[in-house]
Order: C-alpha cells, then structure tokens, then sequence
C-alpha cells in the first residue's frame, strides 16, 4: 500500500542523511500519525454542523460529545505521543535509543492543522476555478476535503485512497449543497488529476534536480588529479 511505502521512503531518505534509522522510522511513523489525527479532529471541527443537520436528534449530544472529544484528543497528543516510544519499547523488551520532546511534538500538530486548514481553502479555490463560483462557506468545504481524504486514506489497501476518496467526496458536495450531482462529478475527477500531479511533479523536479547534482560530483571527483 503506498500509505505504507510512503512512511518507508521517508526513512530511507532520512537515514541517507545520516539520520539514526530508529529516528528516522519513528519520526516518519510519529509524523503520520500526527497529521492524520489532526485531519480527523481538523474535519469533526469543521464538520460539525454537516453532522449535526444528518443525524437523529437523540443522536446529536453523542455528536457533539464526539466533537469535543476530538479537539480535547488533539490537545493532548503532545503529552500522549513521547510516551508510546518507551511502551513500545517496554513491550518489545529494547532500550530507547531517543526521547521525543512534547515541544516537537506541538510543533509538528500546528503545522499539520494550519496545512488541513490551508487545503481546505485551495479546495474552495479550485472549486471556484472549475465551476466559476464556489457556493458555501469556507467550513463546508475544509469539512468536504479533509473527510475525503482521510476516508480514502485508511482505506491502505487502496493505492492513494482511490475509489474511497472519490465517492465520499461525491456524496459530501452533494450533502453539503455545494454541488449537484454532474457538478461533484466534475470536481471530484478534476481534483483527483490537479491532486496526483500536484504529488507527482514537484518529486520528478526534486529526484531530477538530484540525479543531476551527483552526476556533477561524480563527473568532477573524476577531473580531479590522482
């Protein structure tokens, strides 16, 4: 699954940079889960009266109780997280070899919620560009994009959440009133396409840029004299 070869890459890259390889999986592995968790609690937040408006009445404590415990669980992972390093090492019965301070741990959670909450105003953007209005609030449409990714991402055995993303963010322009049917259908495949190339170029230019640069080294450590 590339959900999974992804948090691999990553490690590898690090430990090129002579980064520890328990480091370097860790932070790839700890850094996942940080972003994902905020997605959730950034997507519940932001969602919520998409939520409250679709369910049952005697539903909707539970619903806002879920709410408040997702922002409640994000404000604790800075304190939860460096623990889970010394239980799994106490459970696998090996040292720890590093500590994660709480501080990046609180770093990395406000960059990963200004980054949902970023996404979500380039989705309304691009929604405006492809239709030429983009209906709504700015909410809906973090809440629309934040829960399509997620939900076609814990789907790992599905290559970059593929089918998954897409239905669920064609039943939520449609449910939220931001799209009708041909509308979402429209934006769900043209942002699928804007979002791989988006992940797809920016790496080519980066390993291109790479292959060239030790191409040089290469070509000058070869001029140098003996």
């Amino acid at each position: 699954p590339g959900k999974i070869w992804q948090i691999g890459a990553m490690a590898a890259m690090a430990r090129e940079l002579d980064v520890s390889p328990v480091a370097a999986s860790g932070s790839a592995l700890l850094g996942t889960l940080v972003n994902i968790a905020a997605g959730f609690a950034v997507a519940l937040v932001s969602g919520h009266n998409l939520l409250l408006a679709r369910v049952p009445a005697g539903m909707r404590a539970i619903t806002v109780a879920v709410v408040i415990l997702a922002g409640l669980s994000l404000l604790l992972l800075p304190f939860v997280i460096p623990r889970l390093g010394p239980a799994a090492a106490r459970m696998v019965g090996r040292p720890v070899e590093a500590t994660l301070p709480a501080r990046a741990v609180i770093y990395s959670l406000v960059g990963n919620v200004l980054a949902w909450l970023v996404y979500g105003a380039a989705f309304q953007l691009f929604v405006a560009g492809v239709l030429g209005a983009a209906t709504g609030d700015y909410l809906t449409y973090l809440a629309a994009y934040t829960c399509s990714y997620l939900i076609g991402y814990i789907f790992l055995f599905a290559p970059a959440g593929v089918g998954f993303r897409e239905t669920a963010m064609l039943e939520l322009l449609q449910g939220a009133g931001l799209a009708t049917h041909p509308e979402a259908a429209l934006i769900t495949v043209t942002s699928r396409i804007w979002l791989t190339l988006l992940e797809v170029v920016p790496a080519l230019v980066f390993w291109t840029h790479h292959r060239m640069r030790q191409r040089s080294m290469t070509i000058d450590r070869s001029d140098a004299p003996t």
